[in-house]
């Protein structure tokens, strides 16, 4: 597969009517974000993206370029376009797979006026600056789905609760296209369970709102989901991510 910076017609018509993951699919194919692969430059018929710690993957799942591709991918989470691609993905990887659900969510009917009574009005949440950002970078320098902290910040959308100079819980932008974001919440194993993840989401879904951006919201976990319905998300499918084992990890 080659990487490739020049994103037709062609190679987004590959990823139609794909819904799983589509805010990572848009990033990518917009070049807000992650890379994009295909199998040849001149005429396509499979590619992937990446965009952080996902793949998506398009097109003829037999194209020898892409088979050879699942089958060396990284270690990182595949998310299938359908269940023939989930089953596609785990032949080609002899059943060596960890899967991880996940519940997608629709954002068109959310209530800013019920989301407004989230936001913190004890815990002081302030915008992701600099030096945060900084904090929150990976050891290869990246930060989410972005490949530096200073190119997340050139997009600036997130919210963050500090104690003593360090980020407690924060939200912020996976990745982002025109139309709108994935959404990404982390917060601090010893500060979990106080409603803080709930203060900083209600921040970013509003700034979105305001800014006419769609918060996309992907739940990996039922507490995740659950937060998602209490802001007033509806859940429209449920699928499985992958992800294939390293070589010295052991089949499940």
């Amino acid at each position: 597969m080659i990487q490739t910076t020049h994103i037709d017609n062609r190679i987004i018509a590959l990823y139609n009517g794909q819904d799983r993951a589509r805010s990572l699919i848009n990033a990518a194919l917009q070049q807000r974000c992650g890379r994009v692969f295909v199998d040849d430059l001149y005429a396509p018929t499979a590619s992937y993206l990446t965009v952080g710690r996902f793949t998506c993957l398009a097109g003829d799942p037999n194209s020898p370029a892409l088979c050879e591709a699942i089958r060396t991918h990284p270690p990182i989470w595949i998310a299938p376009a359908s269940d023939e691609w989930e089953h596609h993905i785990v032949g080609l990887l002899s059943d060596r797979v960890k899967y991880r659900p996940r519940i997608l969510f629709r954002s068109d009917s959310l209530d800013p006026n019920r989301i407004a009574r989230f936001r913190s009005t004890e815990d002081p949440v302030e915008p992701i600056l600099d030096n945060i950002a900084a904090s929150l970078t990976s050891n290869d320098g990246s930060l989410w789905g972005y490949r530096s902290a200073g190119a997340f910040l050139a997009d600036h959308i997130g919210f963050t609760i500090n104690l003593k100079g360090e980020s407690i819980c924060h939200a912020g932008l996976y990745a982002i296209y025109d139309r709108g974001i994935e959404l990404n919440v982390w917060t601090h194993p010893d500060h979990r369970g106080k409603g803080l993840a709930t203060k900083v989401c209600a921040h970013l879904i509003l700034d979105c709102l305001d800014r006419g951006l769609i918060p996309h919201w992907d739940a990996a976990n039922t507490i995740s989901a659950g937060m998602a319905e209490k802001f007033g998300y509806q859940p429209t499918d449920t699928y499985r991510m992958l992800r294939p084992l390293g070589p010295d990890e052991e089949s499940p």
